[in-house]
């Protein structure tokens, strides 16, 4: 197992790892998958490939990920337009997603660098999540950049015990019970 830079390569790969680490309830909408990486993936990828790194197995297949946008102005106008136009030729009724995403995002003005962090289940609760975070937080401090989120995730998800446990504290809370959670790097 390494962790490593993402190559355009492993672009499919990590979009069939966004669609089947996705929540059993939208696994049932094959429209809804298709729009799943295009939301979750593709700026990442396509626009700040620098921010990404893969956990990849020993025959090199990518198993896991961790992506940022560290660009706030860049992220909330290219979602806005370029992939918000993708998600609605997906599933139209997706865009709402997006919306919602922007207008909760707002809450990051002040630590705009925000990461999604996805491992295949045969691979979680083995340190491989703590290495992707500290990779990413070596790079982002390498750049610069002052913190970093983990934007409107629900305290019952795997990776907000492995948040907390690197020094992420709860800069945010919704509605409903999801929370920012923010580190100073």
């Amino acid at each position: 197992m390494q962790i490593r830079p993402y190559r355009t390569s492993d672009k499919e790969a990590l979009r069939a790892i966004c669609r089947e680490t996705a929540r059993p309830g939208f696994q049932k909408h094959p429209r809804l998958m298709r729009a799943l990486p295009v939301i979750y993936n593709d700026y990442f990828t396509e626009q700040e490939p620098e921010h990404v790194f893969v956990l990849a197995d020993d025959a090199d297949v990518p198993v896991g990920y961790i992506l940022c946008a560290a660009d706030y102005a860049k992220f909330t106008r290219l979602m806005s337009t370029e992939y918000r136009r993708r998600v609605r030729a997906e599933a139209p009724y997706m865009t709402l997603v997006i919306t919602f995403y922007l207008r909760r995002l707002k809450t990051l003005r002040e630590t705009p660098a925000h990461l999604h962090i996805d491992i295949l289940p045969p691979y979680q609760r083995q340190g491989w999540g703590t290495k992707l975070v500290l990779a990413l937080c070596e790079r982002l401090r390498a750049e610069g950049v002052a913190a970093l989120s983990v934007f409107d995730i629900p305290k019952s998800a795997g990776s907000y015990p492995l948040c907390t446990r690197l020094g992420f504290r709860v800069s945010h809370r919704f509605p409903g019970g999801t929370v920012n959670l923010t580190k100073r790097l």
